[in-house]
């Protein structure tokens, strides 16, 4: 029997949005009457699947290590055997999925992308016709995506805005785990952490972030910054601590979801990308009651207000990320009140209910009333 939904995924680290996402909706699915299978091009780990029903059948479907022309006839070969009545992908490349839908012409395709299709060489125009006319629907969460496809030719119809949805994200400590985490970096039990996630590219900016410890390790020694994820410029930022004198103060974890066993230790978030699109982390952050300061991108940090529930940083200086990063670790009482204003204003832009109703309404599950009146 043919899957009524296929969520086809990759690239969904376990932390990130697009993960996020698929996890609600695969959890508030009633599966009344439907067959729910997820395929994944890279294995995902055990204890993850083990956190849905066990109705839904999981599958890798191919290594990520085969050469795309391989894993693009591979992919086409296993969706017409299955013929799903919808295929929704996640972070999936659009160049791997170019003529792959076409061959299955009964299903319904949905996508949802965090990023707008490049414009570079080799991202051509006819690769763009042949997703504009086999894809019913390209899910984008936010409308600055929506008006840069706009602008490289998609039609309105065929692009729906569905923004990311959060939940209160609790600070129940478990001093036991507290303990283990501080021992294993050998970080005292007084130490004030600050934290920064994301892949270590230069469009986010770690240097600055390794600069402003620099400013504030001059005048206080019990503070740490912890950068979570790894990426090609690991090399250059970890010299520039070095040179900077402050690897005492840096700390280097590979592991992106490991920081969010970390959010009850954290006294602030600090994000220096220049990324116009809303990255999860800022959004979990804020879900936390974890006071936050950013840089201010014009139209892209929503729901951030200057002073009132964030410190945003308008000039990408060192100086301003280290003088707001200083004011919070000196004062409980800010960052509990930017901290609950942060959060209070994430949940109200960025509910999950609404975010289960954007993808209900496009036929991507039954929902149980139960896990909608939860999210409400």
């Amino acid at each position: 029997m043919p899957p009524t939904i296929l969520h086809l995924i990759a690239h969904c680290r376990p932390h990130s949005g697009l993960w996020a996402t698929l996890s609600s909706c695969l959890q508030a699915d009633a599966f009344a009457g439907q067959t729910v299978e997820v395929w994944s091009l890279e294995p995902v780990d055990e204890s993850l699947k083990a956190s849905f029903s066990s109705e839904i059948q999981w599958r890798t479907v191919s290594s990520r290590t085969l050469p795309e022309a391989t894993l693009k006839r591979e992919l086409r070969r296993q969706l017409q055997a299955s013929s799903p009545a919808h295929l929704h992908t996640w972070g999936v490349e659009p160049t791997l999925l170019v003529g792959t839908s076409a061959r299955i012409p009964q299903t319904r395709w949905t996508a949802t992308l965090e990023r707008p299709f490049p414009t570079t060489s080799w991202w051509n125009s006819w690769q763009d016709v042949l997703l504009q006319r086999h894809l019913d629907h390209l899910v984008v969460t936010s409308p600055i995506v929506e008006a840069k496809l706009k602008k490289q030719g998609w039609p309105q119809q065929k692009i729906t805005v569905i923004p990311a949805g959060v939940e209160a994200l609790g600070h129940k400590q478990d001093e036991t785990a507290r303990a283990e985490r501080f021992a294993a970096l050998e970080l005292s039990p007084e130490t004030k952490i600050i934290a920064a996630v994301g892949s270590q590219i230069k469009v986010n900016h770690f240097e600055l972030l390794i600069g402003a410890m620099e400013l504030i390790s001059f005048v206080r020694d019990d503070a740490k910054l912890l950068l979570f994820g790894n990426g090609p410029e690991r090399d250059a930022l970890m010299r520039q601590a070095y040179v900077r004198d402050t690897s005492h103060a840096v700390y280097w974890i590979d592991d992106e979801a490991a920081w969010l066993n970390w959010l009850p230790d954290l006294s602030v978030f600090w994000l220096a990308s220049r990324l116009r699109e809303q990255p999860y982390s800022l959004l979990q952050a804020l879900a936390a009651g974890i006071p936050v300061v950013a840089n201010a991108m014009p139209g892209g940090r929503e729901p951030l207000e200057h002073e009132q529930n964030s410190y945003l940083v308008f000039e990408s200086n060192r100086s301003h990320f280290a003088q707001h990063g200083q004011r919070l670790l000196n004062s409980v009482e800010l960052r509990q009140q930017l901290g609950q204003q942060g959060q209070k204003a994430v949940l109200s832009h960025f509910p999950l209910s609404r975010m289960l109703q954007g993808y209900q309404e496009l036929g991507l599950f039954q929902p149980a009333t139960s896990a909608l009146r939860s999210a409400a």
